[in-house]
């Protein structure tokens, strides 16, 4: 008897894993490479996530400097992210007023970390400033050394464990709308974890079913760092949740008053990241709409880039753009260019919809009426012949001021100024304190209540 012949094709996925980087107390930070820098005997160019800094034909060497000013005794670590080397080694410097004080060289990629108390120190270790760092690169002309990032942090980098740390993992991507945000869940075994992660740190999570070949999917700051419990059999389980938005919510947090003539959508956005954020505008695009007239008043940035994005024209005057923030820049483009190749016809079981953007609102503004006298009572400064504000005298040598309470016109006194003996003229000077003088710009116009007891000039 003839039996069938099946085949069967087994296809074997390994089960999703996560890296989890935290930045803590970072001073500065660049993650796009696309300003700031001055280049030497080669050039630098970025994608808007990674530099690649190459070897000018002739040179033995290239370099990148920048300038970054702060202390190595409360900033001690430099952190940078080296992806792929070509070239025989790279170093990295830091110093002030052209001196190197820290320095390390490097022969292969990867992330790295220098101390800068103590690598290359001349007498370790320095606490002092630093105002410059360089990255050079050596070998021959046409090598290349590519960087992903260059953090200067408080800490060395955080990273918990997948497998025994990171006991829950949400990431949310979004465009236009909202900001994508990170909630994590870490087990935080004897205190591992306590007082070491704070808000305003930087986070990134990468994902990978290898554990080799890893996808970066988020970068932002932690908003929340909160402890928690939960009783077991086994006696209570501490863990730590961290909460934070990636960097598209420096949008949020960034009020502009500025008013914008003739301008072109792009540059509106340009000047928006580039003045009142700490993002880079490498993926921002060219609109074909011109806006006559923008003025804004304490109006966040976000609503400034929606604007623009909800009304611009693309090349084909077709209105309609969508922006997002990836890593420290952001990506400004007509709706529809960016397609996914994948369908998800079909694949889709389940499917949740959540909005909720957030936005800390923990400043005041007080506008204060143009009419408004100073002081805004205006008879305290006749009330008594030293106010707060300032000191009743005479300015005529055989004068003297006092207070009268028969001639008030409002509250219980008014200034009396007399001379003592015949004299052409009397004077009464009011002297302000320091620190209470009138700002005549903003004040123009002194009122004042005079009564005379003789017929004669006043003025």
């Amino acid at each position: 008897m003839l039996l069938p012949l099946r085949r069967f094709f087994v296809v074997s996925l390994g089960y999703p894993q996560c890296r989890i980087d935290v930045f803590r107390g970072v001073k500065h930070f660049d993650e796009v490479f696309s300003s700031g820098w001055t280049v030497s005997q080669g050039t630098l160019a970025t994608d808007g996530k990674i530099g690649t800094l190459t070897i000018g034909a002739s040179y033995p060497s290239a370099s990148m400097k920048k300038s970054w000013s702060f202390a190595t005794i409360t900033h001690r670590y430099a952190i940078i992210k080296c992806t792929e080397l070509t070239g025989a080694s790279w170093k990295f410097e830091a110093k002030l007023a052209g001196v190197i004080k820290s320095s390390k060289t490097f022969l292969d990629a990867g992330i790295k970390t220098v101390d800068l108390q103590n690598d290359g120190v001349e007498t370790p270790p320095y606490l002092g400033d630093i105002d410059e760092f360089v990255l050079t690169l050596n070998g021959a002309a046409g090598n290349t050394v590519k960087f992903d990032y260059v953090k200067i942090c408080e800490k060395m980098m955080l990273t918990p464990s997948d497998d025994l740390d990171v006991v829950e993992l949400n990431v949310h991507l979004a465009v236009t709308e909202e900001v994508g945000s990170v909630n994590c869940l870490l087990q935080n075994y004897d205190a591992k974890y306590t007082d070491q992660i704070t808000v305003g740190d930087l986070i990134e999570v990468a994902m990978s079913r290898s554990g080799e070949s890893w996808v970066k999917v988020f970068k932002g700051r932690l908003d929340a760092v909160a402890k928690r419990a939960e009783a077991s059999l086994r006696g209570s389980q501490h863990y730590l949740r961290l909460r934070g938005r990636d960097l598209g919510a420096e949008l949020f947090n960034r009020l502009i008053t500025k008013k914008y003539v003739n301008k072109e959508g792009s540059e509106i956005v340009k000047d928006v990241l580039a003045n009142y954020t700490p993002l880079a505008s490498v993926g921002v695009e060219t609109t074909n709409s011109t806006y006559a007239e923008e003025e804004y008043e304490n109006k966040p940035a976000w609503e400034i880039v929606k604007y623009v994005a909800e009304t611009a024209k693309n090349a084909n005057n077709v209105i309609g753009y969508d922006f997002n923030c990836e890593e420290g820049n952001l990506k400004f483009f007509p709706k529809g260019k960016y397609a996914s190749a994948v369908s998800l016809d079909g694949i889709i079981t389940l499917c949740e919809h959540e909005s909720a953007i957030e936005r800390v609102r923990n400043k005041i503004y007080v506008y204060g009426e143009a009419s408004k006298s100073y002081p805004l009572n205006k008879d305290s400064w006749t009330e008594s012949l030293t106010p707060t504000d300032g000191a009743w005298s005479s300015g005529t040598g055989t004068g003297n001021v006092s207070l009268d309470s028969a001639e008030k016109i409002v509250g219980n006194y008014c200034i009396k100024h007399a001379t003592t003996t015949p004299d052409y003229y009397g004077r009464a000077v009011f002297t302000l304190n320091t620190g209470k003088e009138i700002n005549a710009n903003v004040i123009q116009a002194s009122i004042f209540r005079l009564r005379r007891s003789q017929p004669s000039a006043v003025r």
